[in-house]
């Protein structure tokens, strides 16, 4: 190695150590001088030079599209999707009036709530740049990434203070208005990212290029976001960037209302939001994962200041997901969020995770996320962990989630998970006692979670009790409620639950009882009232089944329901298809109806994926009671 060699790798690390030092001086910092080592090490291994290249492909792409800061800020980001095949539109630098659909071959023009939201988009992907530059400029040292996060900020600190404050329908609002966004969440979301970037890029910034994007941008954020005090994941979102951005902008009266404000503050959702069994209120995977964010976003920012958020309740939040997940490592998809959603896509938290709490139990499921998936998140980079080659199974039981309230019945391949707690506010669905089933590689009984929440199809089918594997009373939906657990059981070879609902539908007491035996599930669900009722039992079959003849018929009240055919029968109803045997019997009536037909099945995200639908069985009878016992058969292959 020559002596040349030598002096100018001395002079490189002796640089990036005073770089280092200066940026931690102060000791408000994102990343210690511990941290940015361990991200400079890890990105040599084989799987960090991954993520470096998918780094600098990221800039590469975002350089040649024509990206730019827009002049206004935008709206509703679920309102950029097809509203005939409901995918979202694919994205154009190049196209701001005109919304190409992949699976209609067709560009969308002249609706204005198209446009907007193509705005919304480009502040993301402007983002991703943000994010893009702040790891390679970690990595790298190289000063074009920290100007590259300098020149895009300075333009938003001329923008940001000219976007008008606005909401979904282009009005302020107290609580949930907000400039870049017609959200203030969104805004947040930002936010976080905008000032971690801004913090690592400070460098090579003059006194005054600092003072323009903290007067024009991160202050001003700060200000909008301090002002509003809403509720749930809203707030997680606002705290975590009134933490990052009391950083940036080294203000400890700024970090300590995103900490410790009564009612609104980190410690204050954590206790009012999180029940003692690990769950975020709002009943949903998506919308636990999605505060847990927002939430260990603001534990990372506090710790320069030598608090520590990493407490035993946020730890909780991340046992509890492992707990629920299905073999393959998804979950159901209860209430509002993406259908399928996989602790794989949420690997990034746990790395975090791992990090931070040293959990082996963390550090194991990260290693199962990494046999399906390359490991491809930046911060992995952070953590640095070398993981388990061969990690051990999760062994996963039957288990009550009592807070939650839901239920889970396990013999080895066969999940069936029972939902039978609180409404979940704003996401939550009315489909109490509702059921689904994973075989070990995919549900046969989906829960499909929620579509886009712009599109019409959400409110018109995906929200309603109808949509759901329970009972539906009269054809109404159920009324926003909470069951009660009876019983709950665990065994070996699966269990037993039971839950009882007794608000869903006034004057009518429903109850469920599951008992999972090997491969045979008993699903018994009876109805009590004084009065007569019509009780429609649902299930949402993912393939077509057949129930032998029947005349072609409507129901207004599912209008969702498609090519609609029915029978009336006596005698049980037998289904036997794709590796299963599913027997129903009806007790307490002379005859009943059987009605089948074709609605929208799993929400497509991907074009590949347009046009699944499900097949709705709807056992339907009418008196004061229903009595109905489903046994279903697994096959063992």
């Amino acid at each position: 190695m020559s002596k040349l060699y030598l002096a100018l790798l001395l002079l490189f690390f002796v640089f990036s150590t005073e770089r280092l030092l200066a940026q931690h001086n102060s000791q408000f910092y994102f990343f210690s001088v511990k941290d940015i080592q361990t991200i400079k090490l890890t990105a040599k291994s084989n799987w960090g030079k991954l993520i470096v290249k998918g780094l600098r492909d990221k800039i590469k792409e975002c350089e040649s599209s024509g990206m730019d800061v827009p002049n206004t800020g935008g709206s509703y980001i679920h309102n950029y999707f097809c509203p005939v095949h409901n995918i979202q539109f694919t994205f154009s630098w190049n196209s701001p009036l005109s919304h190409y659909c992949e699976v209609c071959k067709k560009s969308w023009t002249g609706e204005k709530k198209y446009d907007d939201a193509w705005i919304a988009i480009a502040h993301g992907k402007n983002l991703e740049y943000l994010v893009a530059n702040m790891y390679l400029y970690l990595i790298t040292d190289s000063s074009g990434y920290a100007l590259n996060i300098k020149n895009m900020l300075l333009k938003y600190s001329m923008a940001y203070p000219l976007y008008a404050e606005h909401n979904r329908d282009g009005i302020a609002t107290d609580h949930y208005s907000g400039k870049l966004y017609s959200q203030s969440l969104d805004d947040a979301v930002w936010a976080i990212d905008a000032a971690r970037a801004y913090d690592v890029a400070r460098p090579v910034m003059t006194e005054k290029e600092k003072s323009a994007i903290e007067t024009g941008y991160l202050s001003k954020c700060a200000q909008m976001l301090m002002r509003k005090r809403v509720e749930g994941n809203w707030q997680a979102w606002h705290n975590g960037a009134i933490a990052a951005l009391g950083v940036a902008l080294k203000n400890d009266s700024i970090l300590n209302v995103a900490v410790n404000e009564p009612g609104y503050g980190y410690l204050s959702l954590l206790e009012k939001n999180v029940y003692a069994d690990g769950w975020w209120k709002e009943g949903s995977v998506v919308y636990h994962f999605y505060p847990l964010r927002a939430l260990v976003l603001t534990a990372e920012a506090a710790r320069c200041r030598g608090i520590n958020l990493y407490g035993g309740k946020l730890l909780k939040m991340f046992v509890a997901p492992v707990q629920m997940m299905y073999p393959d490592l998804t979950f159901p998809s209860q209430n509002d969020g993406w259908y399928g959603t996989s602790l794989v896509s949420q690997a990034g938290l746990y790395e975090l995770a791992s990090l931070r709490y040293k959990d082996p139990v963390l550090t194991n499921v990260l290693s199962l996320c990494y046999m399906k998936h390359d490991r491809s998140a930046p911060e992995a980079l952070l953590n640095g962990e070398l993981l388990n080659r061969k990690p051990s199974p999760v062994n996963l039981k039957s288990i009550i989630f009592n807070d939650l309230g839901v239920g889970i019945l396990r013999n080895g391949h066969v999940t069936v998970v029972m939902k039978f707690g609180p409404d979940g506010g704003a996401h939550g669905h009315p489909d109490k006692l509702s059921i689904s089933i994973h075989n070990g590689s995919r549900e046969i009984l989906p829960d499909f979670g929620t579509t886009a929440y712009g599109l019409p199809v959400n409110g018109q089918w995906y929200k309603n009790t109808f949509a759901h594997n329970t009972v539906t009373v009269d054809k109404h939906n159920q009324l926003k409620s909470t069951g009660r657990l009876m019983k709950f059981k665990s065994q070996k070879n699966g269990g037993a639950i039971e839950a009882i609902a007794g608000e869903s539908y006034p004057g009518v007491i429903m109850k469920r009882k599951l008992e999972l035996k090997g491969e045979q599930l008993t699903d018994h669900f009876q109805c009590q009232s004084d009065s007569v009722h019509i009780f429609d039992y649902m299930l949402m079959l993912p393939h077509p089944f057949d129930t032998g003849t029947g005349r072609d018929t409507t129901l207004i009240e599912y209008q969702s329901i498609n090519s609609l055919k029915y029978m009336t029968t006596d005698q049980p109803l037998v289904i036997s298809a794709n590796g299963l045997k599913l027997v129903i019997e009806i007790a307490g009536v002379k005859d009943y109806k059987v009605f089948n037909g074709v609605a929208p099945g799993i929400p497509s995200l991907k074009s590949e994926e347009v046009g699944q639908h499900c097949y709705p069985l709807i056992i339907r009878t009418k008196g004061s009671k229903l009595d109905i016992k489903a046994t279903w058969k697994f096959d063992n292959n």
